[in-house]
């Protein structure tokens, strides 16, 4: 199954995919505009498909894969939130700012990074590793200093795997036998997110 990976990006110009049409919304005010793009995507049949268990070859093809974007413009900030229907990306590919923490202690540490894009003083978008469980963004949001925050899980580098939060390591599970760090793993990455936010938000 084809995942969907997500990154952030900060740009300059606004997104103009070609073959499409962007849509605009405007406020009120005119003080803040979205335009959204989508593009197809889908490799030639005979490709190698992208999984966790072993070679598979692309047979034909049941739906197409789609690059989106969303844009985002403040004034003179300007931002992208890209979705790609793709399982991973070349870590060159992907600029953004980053928080390297470790998610496991006594060496052999997992590498890992939080993203965040913040929008003024009023909107963030945060960049989250790992199929991670809802209390770990639910936990971002409610300690964020911003009234809107956006958390998107599977964002960043793919060595994660599954993200149980603390609690649910005892209970056991196919997610947490699947993780590949110990037990508050995710919430180092929670504490390295608010710390990111709080310093976004204040030394704005």
């Amino acid at each position: 199954m084809i995942g969907c990976f997500f990154i952030f990006l900060c740009v300059h110009t606004l997104l103009m995919a070609q073959g499409t049409s962007p849509t605009a919304a405007r406020t009120q005010n005119t003080a803040f505009r979205t335009g959204a793009a989508a593009r197809i995507i889908t490799p030639p049949v005979g490709s190698v498909m992208g999984n966790s268990y072993g070679l598979a070859i692309s047979e034909g093809v049941h739906d197409d894969l789609y690059a989106k974007a969303l844009v985002f413009e403040k004034g003179s900030q300007k931002a992208v939130l890209v979705a790609l229907d793709l399982i991973s990306l070349p870590h060159a590919l992907v600029t953004k700012t980053t928080t390297t923490v470790p998610l496991v202690e006594g060496g052999g540490a997992l590498v890992s990074e939080v993203q965040a894009i913040a929008m003024g003083n009023e909107v963030v978008l945060v960049g989250f590793p790992g199929d991670a469980f809802v209390e770990l963004g639910l936990s971002i949001k409610l300690n964020s200093p911003f009234p809107y925050t956006i958390v998107s899980e599977q964002s960043g580098n793919g060595t994660t795997s599954y993200m149980p939060n603390r609690k649910a390591f005892p209970e056991g599970g196919y997610e947490v036998i699947s993780a590949r760090y110990s037990p508050g793993g995710g919430e180092i990455l929670v504490g390295a997110v608010n710390r990111m936010l709080t310093d976004l938000f204040f030394n704005e």
